[in-house]
């Protein structure tokens, strides 16, 4: 199991200690603090996502203090819950209604004669361009979305 980003921080700080309920101060490493910082001057707490909060009173920044214990900003965070593992297969996906079928129609085939109507005057910007490519895209996935269920 990986360690909490609290016991991570914790386990590479001196002199910890305890100032309340999820709160703690330390020596800073910081580099403000090249002969040792004498009287604790970092505050170490955790946030309510589980995320560690650093404030060094003598005023060093987060990313020095976090780099002299040898590890990354992103090591302050817990890790993010996989949400999504990737497409949805076509068998496993909600069937889109035949009324919403054909706005996504009538939407991309509007974009897609504005666009033809812009060619004829000048050529499409690359903003242009990425919005019709992603206008024949969506019809596209029409087409095969009609096909899936006929």
């Amino acid at each position: 199991m990986n360690e909490s980003p609290i016991d991570l921080i914790l386990s590479r700080l001196e002199r910890v200690k305890s100032t309340g309920p999820g709160r703690w101060s330390a020596c800073c490493t910081g580099p403000l603090h090249n002969h040792g910082d004498k009287n604790p001057s970092l505050s170490i707490a955790v946030g309510d996502d589980g995320r560690v909060l650093l404030k060094c009173f003598a005023g060093c920044d987060v990313a020095s203090i976090v780099a002299a214990l040898g590890l990354e900003l992103s090591d302050l965070f817990p890790p993010r819950p996989i949400t999504h593992a990737g497409p949805i297969p076509p068998h496993q996906r909600p069937r889109i209604s035949d009324r919403d079928l054909l706005a996504i129609i009538r939407r991309e085939v509007c974009v897609i004669a504005v666009a033809g109507e812009e060619l004829t005057i000048m050529p499409l910007s690359l903003p242009d361009l990425d919005r019709l490519r992603t206008a024949t895209q969506r019809l596209f996935g029409v087409l095969a979305e009609t096909a899936r269920y006929g």
